[in-house]
């Protein structure tokens, strides 16, 4: 599994588009958890608790590319987005955690199973959600890269 480090801070610096928040606390995570019956992956959580907790939603929330960091308090399931692209199909629940221009399309974790837990699914791009990466560290790589395949849908 890559991993994820300061550097995807230093990344966002060179971003004048972007403000960070500050990481939150491992009770919040928690409280979090325990509130919507999940378990964060732990590269997930790391970069909630040791990195940042997101964009600032309230002033440059967007990279220079479009892309949008959800801070956790503004996680949320995609059952709950009301447009049908944006239901899952499977009955799996994902929470969306970065949107692209605007809700375009988004890009979701799956907390729940075991066996797919931390893939992340292009929302808004068709039923069943095309799959990404295997993991949060994995598409904060392509982001990272820009890579194409954050882009075709």
């Amino acid at each position: 599994m890559v991993k994820i480090d300061a550097s995807l801070l230093d990344f966002w610096r060179k971003d004048t588009c972007v403000s960070l928040q500050p990481p939150v606390s491992d009770t919040t995570i928690l409280e979090f958890e325990r509130s919507h019956n999940v378990i964060l992956p732990s590269d997930f959580r790391y970069y909630l608790s040791n990195l940042t907790n997101g964009f600032n939603q309230s002033a440059n929330y967007q990279d220079g590319n479009g892309f949008n960091f959800l801070p956790l308090e503004c996680l949320y399931a995609v059952s709950k987005f009301d447009t049908s692209d944006f239901k899952a199909s499977n009955g799996r629940d994902y929470y969306v955690f970065c949107d692209y221009l605007d809700f375009c399309w988004a890009f979701a974790i799956d907390f729940n199973g075991s066996d797919t837990r931390g893939n992340i699914v292009v929302v808004g791009a068709g039923n069943p959600f095309p799959i990404v990466s295997k993991s949060f560290s994995e598409f904060i790589e392509l982001y990272r890269a820009d890579d194409a395949r954050l882009y075709r849908f």
